[in-house]
């Protein structure tokens, strides 16, 4: 069986306590003997569970961990705007590494995932070998989307779920396939992601989303090798601000994929695929 085929039922699921009141959860799939490598999910809609299809092609040759996020899935929220910031989401990632590794390890994120990976080169760059930030966001949210959630976060306070998962999905698709995503295993599995919170820790988690201020000249610092990828269609991040990132970074190289939009590992799946697996293999 081809790891692009690998099932979900193949990951081990485990959750450990890191802190005495906080926990993170995380499937792992691989042998244990490879070099472990972590993928981090993105924002708004996605968790681990959801995240285990795009990150098992690595499986042949890395230890894959796959984890939730803090506020996602089956880890720990928080009940403050703060609690959610990237920075925290960083150190509870710093603290799991410590937990499966003494070594630095390979990270590969997407949007909220790759600006988690690049805070943790920046707070504690001893636990990062490297870095594939894929539609990284180091960058401050865009007044058109900080309008979206004001006028669409009424659907989360009255717990309108659903509506809510279809409306962030058409607002980033830019395409309306209500009917088609209402049956999605995919989308229900977001659904369900967002079920499994409390409707202060969602809150929170998503007003830190489309609240954020600009951090990308703090790049500068980071020291491992980056592979930037952007799909040439993305309005956030757009390839322009990808490339603004590799500038400031030490050892970085920016890869923009030909009609792609946020997700090129979704809709540019083998392509996207042996980048990553071609960059891994080179450092």
């Amino acid at each position: 069986m081809s790891q692009q085929d690998r099932p979900n039922d193949e990951a081990v699921s485990r959750t450990i306590s890191i802190d005495g009141n906080s926990r993170i959860h995380y499937y792992e799939v691989g042998n244990r003997q490879n070099p472990p490598l972590l993928w981090l999910h993105g924002g708004t809609i996605e968790m681990g569970k959801t995240s285990l299809r795009d990150a098992s092609f690595l499986a042949d040759h890395y230890f894959v961990i796959v984890p939730d996020i803090r506020g996602y899935g089956e880890s720990s929220g928080a009940n403050s705007v703060d609690g959610h910031s990237i920075p925290n989401k960083a150190k509870d990632i710093g603290r799991l590494i410590s937990r499966i590794s003494d070594n630095p390890v390979a990270i590969c994120g997407t949007s909220l995932g790759s600006a988690v990976a690049l805070r943790l080169a920046i707070a504690e760059p001893h636990k990062v070998s490297r870095i594939v930030a894929m539609s990284p966001i180091p960058f401050a949210t865009p007044t058109i989307d900080r309008e979206w959630w004001l006028k669409n976060r009424y659907l989360v306070e009255q717990n309108q779920i659903e509506e809510f998962v279809l409306e962030s999905i058409r607002f980033r698709t830019k395409v309306d396939m209500r009917d088609k995503l209402g049956t999605s295993k995919t989308i229900q599995n977001y659904i369900l992601g967002f079920k499994m919170r409390t409707q202060q820790d969602l809150l929170c988690r998503i007003e830190e989303g489309y609240s954020r201020k600009d951090w990308v000249n703090e790049c500068s610092a980071i020291q491992c090798e980056v592979l930037i990828i952007s799909g040439e269609e993305d309005n956030f991040p757009t390839p322009s601000q990808c490339a603004t990132l590799k500038e400031k970074l030490n050892k970085s190289k920016l890869q923009i994929i030909t009609q792609a939009g946020h997700f090129p590992i979704q809709s540019h799946k083998k392509l996207v695929q042996e980048m990553i697996l071609d960059y891994l293999a080179k450092i």
